[in-house]
């Protein structure tokens, strides 16, 4: 059996305990499961150790029961519901590339509360993401940073910015913490005490990180969402201007059918293109989506954004003129 099934059945075990606050007997639950007594008991000891997760205790007369003071037990989900957690499971997979133990846990525990039909999926997502990389220092520095996030404690982390040569020790207040779906990575917003503003920092550059004890005060007008809204991904520019994108004909529908910044608008031309526009930061992010179009796009303003979409180009062209490395066979 492997360990897709061990966890999935610690899940009905909890559910048939909360089900049934009086309790229920070691021969009752090896009932439920379908498995033997030992197992049975060899499970309630891994889950109510203290690495697990389960407040589990047992009466005098043999009956084992959840001490509900402290305990959230599983929430129960409309189908809509467990769909959304689902998909956002999945984007979450796609994003990581790699497997954590927090994704899977979600995905286990969606498990016990979800229709078979799409318990089937959930099992081959669970398989899939089994033969996945591990990645635990990444994970270990998220956790570092979120908890410190939740206590607003201080973090001292070693930090390799990307135009820095070496890395350097930075005092960062973390204000947020955001994925960013284009480049596969998580960001951090905070003050940052070494340049004494607000920064971004990348959390696969982080060597190392700490949480002290200084407390701080995340201001209470500061929104993220309102942070970011000029930014067409992560990083935040100047400030936002008008960008007008007119795209080929080949790829109106792909425009028109999705919402790409909350800020667009879109305009259909009489041969068939359409006009995007966006008030963002023209910055790296939407220059780099914008080269991705190829010849379906052009840069209609701002001026300087065109010219150095433009220029970009040339540069594409300059480097793909002539083979610079030698052919292998």
């Amino acid at each position: 059996m492997g360990r897709i099934d061990v966890l999935l059945r610690w899940r009905r075990l909890e559910t048939a305990l909360i089900n049934h606050p009086a309790g229920l007997s070691a021969q009752e639950l090896a009932d439920i499961l379908e498995v033997s007594k030992r197992t049975v008991y060899r499970d309630i000891d891994a889950l109510s150790s203290k690495d697990g997760w389960v407040p589990i205790q047992r009466k005098e007369r043999g009956k084992f029961f959840i001490d509900s003071e402290g305990y959230l037990p599983p929430v129960r989900f409309q189908l809509s519901e467990a769909l959304s957690i689902y998909l956002a499971a999945r984007l979450m997979l796609r994003f990581a590339n790699r497997y954590e133990q927090s994704i899977a846990t979600a995905f286990e525990k969606l498990n016990v509360v979800v229709p078979q039909p799409l318990r089937r999926y959930i099992n081959q997502t669970l398989e899939w993401m089994g033969r996945l990389e591990v990645d635990e220092r990444h994970m270990e520095l998220l956790l570092t940073i979120t908890r410190a996030w939740m206590e607003q404690r201080t973090v001292r982390m070693v930090y390799h910015s990307l135009e820095g040569e070496e890395p350097l020790e930075r005092e960062v207040d973390v204000y947020f913490v955001e994925p960013a779906a284009q480049g596969h990575a998580t960001y951090i917003i905070g003050y940052c005490h070494l340049r004494g503003e607000r920064r971004m920092f990348k959390v696969d550059r982080i060597r190392s990180v700490e949480v002290t004890d200084r407390r701080y005060q995340i201001p209470p007008d500061f929104n993220a969402d309102a942070y970011l809204a000029a930014s067409w991904g992560v990083t935040v520019g100047q400030g936002p201007e008008r960008v007008r994108l007119c795209f080929s004909p080949k790829v109106a529908r792909i425009i028109e059918e999705t919402v790409w910044h909350p800020s667009q608008q879109v305009e259909r031309l009489g041969d068939g293109s359409v006009v995007m526009t966006v008030h963002v930061s023209p910055d790296t992010e939407l220059r780099a989506w914008v080269l991705g179009w190829g010849d379906a796009v052009e840069v209609l303003e701002p001026q300087r954004f065109r010219e150095e979409i433009a220029r970009v180009a040339r540069a594409v062209h300059e480097c793909h003129r002539q083979l610079r490395l030698p052919m292998t066979e």
